[in-house]
Formats: structure tokens, C-alpha cells, sequence
């Protein structure tokens, strides 16, 4: 399934790319990543003592996203193009997020984005192979632009998985998840994003759960992207939280390196004195191409 998959994606975007760019525009972009260094660290407590195993994390990504009608790049930061003009799309990717650690992991998502003036729906499919078993998620949205650049959005999930950074469970759940984000552009060329998030969960044995998530996003140049995210999932049984920074720059306006560092952290307490904690710290190196 998975060199299938990415034969597929691959030939579709490339189909789609075309093979010109053209000034202050694209239609489609490319992006892939790949782990420079990673830990991930497994630790299961019991009352009698604890058995802790560290392995290295590697992980690498690879996406393409085709703009209907393309992208006009002259309004703001390079970024947040496709934000700015609303444009619609679809995009997909596949991922190995673990690999080389305990886990095997492989991800694919697949979905589109149409923006029809102020309004804004989106659909998305994630199917994962974890350990040998396969879980299927679905995501619909909807939001309305208000004013310029501020965007409110509902969404629902229905999930096969629970997903919480290193730790897996295959556990039927929805979530209605709540979204703002807003975009502030001054006249010197520098810029500003916020985004908050904010969902409740519910699981298949009437258990519940609370997302919520902070993005910032700083531009100090159309070309440069300085950008933090920090969230927390907590349930009757799981507490995980995850810090994401990144630095993006556009050394053309065609193409942009990026750096990632990701800090996972899951606490997952279990019935009779088990509790299994786990944590990972990642660094990526990333590229983006624009077409």
C-alpha cells in the first residue's frame, strides 16, 4: 500500500504542477521533510520498578497541494499566500512519523479546500497503518471569513484512532472542534498570525476528552517565518501535550528551506498502579517548492 500510494501521489502532482513558474503566482506546491535527529523514550511504571527504553526517532514526510485558479503571492507574506487569497485546493501526503523508533507508523492523508467568497468548507481523510492494524479518520469543516483576514471555523472528526503524539490507540472517538485565526499585515512588511483551538471529545465507551491548542506565527519579512505551536489533549486517562517551533524562509519566492523542532510528552494513566509515560524530541530539515 505504501509505495503504491506514493507512486500514485507522486504522478498526480507532478501531472498537476505543470513545468513553469510564473511572477508572483503558483498553482501548485511540494513540499518534504526528513528527521535530522530524534529520541524517543518508552517508560511503563508498575509498583514494583520500572522498565524505561530510549530508541532513536527518524520520520520523514512528503505532500502536494494543487491551487484551482492559483495563488497570487503579492499581497503579504509568502506564507500565508494561499490564506490571504482564499484560494481552494486539493492536497495530499504520506508520512513515516516514527520510523526507526518502537512504533511503525505509516500515514496518508488526502483532502480538499473550497472557498466560495467569505465562506469556507474543507473535507479531509487520514488512513493509518499502526503496528500491523489500520485505522481510518474523517474530518468535515466549515468557516466564515470575517473582515479581511480573520477566519472562524467548526469542525467535526470521526476517528478510528486516538492520536496522541507517541502514544496509539485504536479507539473509535469524535471530536467537535472549534477554530480561529486571524492575520494582521503592517505597512513596513512585517506580519503577525494567531490561532486558537479549541474541541471536546467523546469516546465509544462515553468517556470524554478536551483538546486545545496556540498557534503564533511572526513575520518579520515576506520571506521569513518565525512560528510556535504548543497543544494539550487530556482525557479520563491520557495527558499529552506537544511544542512545535519552526523557522520557514523563502530563499526564492519559489523555494523555501525550513527547520522543525518537535517536543512530544504523553502521561497515560492505566487501571491497577500501571502508567505508561511517553516523550520524544525531533529536529527536521525541510524543503518547499512552488510551481
Amino acid at each position: 500500500m505504501k509505495k503504491i500510494t506514493q507512486g500514485m501521489l507522486l504522478s498526480a502532482f507532478c501531472a498537476l504542477g505543470g513545468n513553469s513558474w510564473a511572477d508572483d503566482n503558483y498553482n501548485a506546491e511540494f513540499s518534504g521533510a526528513f528527521t535530522l535527529d530524534g529520541s524517543f523514550e518508552n517508560e511503563v511504571i508498575i509498583r514494583s520498578g520500572d522498565d524505561k527504553r530510549v530508541t532513536d526517532s527518524g520520520g520523514s514526510s512528503f505532500s502536494g497541494q494543487y491551487y484551482f485558479g492559483g495563488v497570487d503571492t503579492s499581497n503579504g507574506p509568502l506564507a500565508e499566500a494561499a490564506y490571504i487569497e482564499r484560494a481552494s485546493s486539493i492536497y495530499a501526503s504520506y508520512g513515516d512519523p516514527w520510523a526507526d523508533s518502537i512504533l511503525d507508523v505509516q500515514e496518508v492523508r488526502y483532502g480538499t479546500t473550497i472557498a466560495v467568497s467569505s465562506l469556507v468548507f474543507n473535507l479531509e481523510v487520514n488512513e493509518r497503518d499502526i503496528n500491523d492494524d489500520s485505522a481510518t479518520n474523517y474530518t468535515l469543516g466549515t468557516g466564515v471569513y470575517v473582515g479581511k483576514n480573520t477566519l472562524l471555523s467548526i469542525e467535526y472528526h470521526d476517528n478510528e484512532v486516538y492520536w496522541a503524539g507517541p502514544r496509539v490507540q485504536l479507539d473509535d472517538n469524535e471530536e467537535w472542534q472549534l477554530r480561529s485565526r486571524w492575520l494582521a499585515m503592517a505597512e513596513e512588511g512585517s506580519s503577525l498570525a494567531l490561532e486558537v483551538s479549541a474541541g471536546h471529545i467523546r469516546f465509544n465507551d462515553a468517556s470524554e476528552g478536551t483538546s486545545m491548542s496556540l498557534g503564533v506565527s511572526v513575520y518579520p519579512h515576506d520571506k521569513v517565518g518565525i512560528n510556535l505551536l504548543t497543544s494539550r489533549l487530556k482525557s479520563d486517562d491520557v495527558d499529552y501535550a506537544k511544542l512545535t517551533a519552526s523557522i520557514k524562509w523563502f530563499i526564492i519566492d519559489e523555494v523555501a528551506l525550513s527547520v522543525t523542532y518537535e517536543d512530544d510528552e504523553t502521561d497515560d494513566a492505566l487501571p491497577t498502579n500501571l502508567n505508561i509515560k511517553t516523550s520524544s524530541k525531533r529536529l527536521f530539515l525541510g524543503a518547499t517548492v512552488r510551481l
